[in-house]
């Protein structure tokens, strides 16, 4: 893993002591396409993990392979100093719900992110995200985390 420049990983990935072997499968296989893919950069591994077709729903990245690898690239050049926290992760039958604290500049307090993807077999088939913004207080006094 990238330690030094780039984007990183900070802690380690979610205790999964309720998932079944099935789930914790599941699970790890996104935690480790996010990982590498998005986290170290390394977009060879694209076609390991992305079946065809892949569809998006993120509102400003395409469909398929080639549309997930140019964003995370940009993303990657974009935000060099850019921290991950996986704080947990969900599953259910075919879909792995994984919520991260995402930080792309030092200082800056970061977004709450949820990506649920879809898979088929060993591959991800589809993805959703929902990405808000970490205010300055709650009104309930609660963190996002």
């Amino acid at each position: 893993m990238n330690t030094n420049t780039g984007p990183r990983l900070l802690g380690t990935w979610p205790s999964m002591p309720h998932h079944t072997p099935e789930q914790r499968r599941k699970a790890e296989l996104v935690m480790e396409f996010y990982q590498k893919f998005v986290i170290e950069c390394d977009l060879s591994i694209g076609p390991r993990f992305i079946a065809e077709p892949y569809i998006q729903h993120n509102t400003i990245v395409k469909n398929g392979l080639e549309g997930v690898t140019a964003f995370v690239k940009e993303l990657c050049r974009k935000y060099p100093q850019m921290t991950y926290e996986f704080k947990r992760v969900l599953v259910d039958g075919d879909y792995v719900l994984l919520h991260s604290h995402v930080i792309t500049r030092p200082g800056e307090r970061g977004v709450s992110v949820f990506d649920l993807f879809r898979l088929e077999g060993d591959k991800l088939a589809e993805h959703w995200d929902v990405i808000q913004n970490i205010p300055e207080r709650t009104a309930s006094g609660n963190t996002m985390f």
